[in-house]
């Protein structure tokens, strides 16, 4: 959902004719097959993986930052017509003309991401800051997850679960946004938006 990762697959150990599947395993049907690798031919390749690939650049927590909360959630509104279900941010529905907050341009923040998901509306919302890197300090109170240890700008919530992450807004003023990359919950105005000014 967004969520991107490079990765290098070794397909040395497989034989011509070898067909690999890489599988999403939170599906049990047809769609958790998202892609099939054919082994069709041998190659040889002398490269190899460097021991560190970059320095990230993380940024130190400041200790009197401000923190601003964000609650995904979703709420039975029958007066909305079909379907009755109102996704909201903060619980408010998007509205372009509204900012839901002002940033300062090159001070860093620590964003609370909640899903606030209860019985079968607790869905997945991953939260998407257009225009924004963060860092993911803590999930549930905890380190954040192996994968969870590089920059990203999307973050993925199940219900109850709480993230907190640490970030600044570096290049441009302007307004931005924040939503669930869930197609769906996006379409029916789980969007938010915040200014970026000096």
């Amino acid at each position: 959902m967004a969520e991107r990762a490079e990765i290098i697959i070794d397909f040395n150990r497989y034989e011509i004719g070898t067909k690999i599947f890489l599988l999403n395993t939170r599906e049990k049907r047809e769609l958790a097959q998202l892609m099939r690798f054919d082994v069709v031919k041998r190659e040889s390749d002398d490269a190899q993986i460097p021991s560190r690939l970059t320095d990230p650049g993380f940024l130190d927590r400041p200790k009197n930052a401000k923190t601003r909360s964000w609650e995904f959630r979703a709420n039975f509104n029958r007066s909305e017509g079909w379907p009755p279900i109102m996704w909201t941010i903060n619980g408010k529905r998007f509205d372009p003309d509204r900012s839901d907050g002002n940033v300062i341009l090159g001070e860093i923040e620590l964003w609370r991401f909640r899903n606030e998901g209860f019985l079968f509306l607790g869905r997945p919302h991953p939260a998407h800051v257009h225009l924004g890197h963060f860092q993911i300090l803590e999930r549930n109170g905890k380190p954040p997850l192996l994968h969870e240890r590089g920059w990203k700008d999307t973050v993925a919530l199940d219900k109850g679960e709480e993230v907190l992450v640490m970030i600044r807004f570096e290049q441009f003023r302007g307004r931005y946004m924040l939503h669930c990359h869930n197609l769906e919950h996006e379409d029916h105005a789980m969007m938010s938006c915040f200014d970026v000014s000096s």
